[in-house]
């Protein structure tokens, strides 16, 4: 069973979501530099990019992302802003309490 999200088949998109644990105490940092990309320029093929903090743990940033295709993600991690904000964000991440998952979606809205 599928079912669209605008025009594209919910099936071919490319999802992850996943927790980036800061250092000790750098949490909202760490949001803030992600948060960025909300201002910044488009990022052709990005359906949803979605930055959240974790109430219960204050160095817990949440991120899920919706993409037309995984290509369109690899694609974006080369844009410049992208990569300097992954270098600012790089020396405030736990990277032993990261956890990433690549998702399916079976359904969505808007339909």
């Amino acid at each position: 069973m599928t079912s669209p999200i605008g025009t594209a088949d919910t099936t071919a998109l490319f999802m992850l979501h996943g927790c980036l644990r800061s250092t000790p105490g750098n949490g909202q940092a760490l949001a803030g530099i992600l948060a960025e990309n909300d201002a910044a320029e488009p990022m052709p093929g990005c359906r949803l990019y979605l930055v959240a903090t974790d109430p219960e743990d204050p160095d817990a940033v949440w991120v899920t992302e919706v993409w037309d295709t995984e290509e369109h993600h690899q694609a974006s991690l080369q844009i410049p802003a992208v990569q300097e904000r992954i270098q600012r964000a790089l020396p405030i991440i736990d990277r032993e309490g990261m956890t990433s998952h690549r998702l399916q979606a079976v359904a969505g809205i808007p339909r």
